[in-house]
């Protein structure tokens, strides 16, 4: 299921597979002995590698990720009650997540884009080393940008609570993850994302309501990302 796409020299598309070729079971809890042990992965060795060797070796000016989980580190402290990150997403990787971040680090590579599905919400990060980097700092510290797309139809947090509380929930993760630029898990739509040679560009679309057919769209929020500089803006 992983694949390369090439268009031209501007961008190489990169589709991880992050179900089915390498992916061991997600941890219980991260006090499970071997949580941060090099043989719980999301990729698996060979596509690792297959992974490491395009992006070492792309002369693109934007490596794109299409990404199934969350890669930036997300800390759900009061958002979930039993738990502070998704073990299901990469925080849940925490080895294999490492490699990759140093990786991208190690070979200096730039203009890195993921693009990720899965939550039903929508997201820009700044994607740092560590935390504890960024917040020292927020420039040299990122090694790439991530986006998330929110859902076209499946449910997202206002089917489930009320919108006043998805709103605090927002913000408290906002509060929470310094390097999180953009949160919504309340609306419907998609994510466009445009590139040319000097920047990136995210606009979410959102649609007022999938319980009916409508032709009505509007670009709920806009992010950009200059090239070789990956502050969010």
């Amino acid at each position: 299921v992983y694949r390369k796409f090439d268009f031209g020299n501007l961008v190489d598309l990169i589709m991880l597979d992050e179900r089915l070729a390498g992916r061991t079971a997600p941890a219980d809890s991260v006090s499970q002995p071997d949580f941060r042990g090099a043989n719980r992965t999301m990729l698996g060795e060979t596509q690792r590698n297959w992974f490491f060797d395009h992006l070492k070796n792309s002369d693109a000016t934007w490596k794109v990720i299409g990404n199934q989980v969350i890669f930036s580190n997300l800390d759900l402290t009061g958002i979930y009650r039993n738990t502070d990150r998704n073990l299901d997403a990469w925080d849940g990787y925490p080895h294999e997540k490492e490699l990759i971040v140093n990786h991208l680090r190690e070979n200096n590579i730039q203009n890195t884009v993921f693009v990720t599905g899965d939550t039903h919400s929508s997201w820009a990060f700044e994607t740092p080393t560590s935390i504890e980097d960024y917040q020292q700092d927020s420039v040299n510290s990122l090694v790439a940008v991530e986006f998330g797309t929110t859902s076209v139809s499946s449910a997202n947090s206002d089917e489930s609570y009320p919108v006043e509380e998805v709103l605090v929930a927002e913000q408290l993760l906002l509060s929470n993850n310094p390097h999180l630029k953009y949160a919504n898990r309340r609306d419907h739509g998609y994510l466009v994302l445009t590139l040319n040679s000097e920047e990136a560009k995210a606009d979410w679309y959102f649609v007022e309501t999938v319980k009916k057919p409508t032709k009505n769209e509007t670009i709920g929020k806009t992010v950009r990302v200059k090239k070789d500089n990956p502050n969010l803006y």
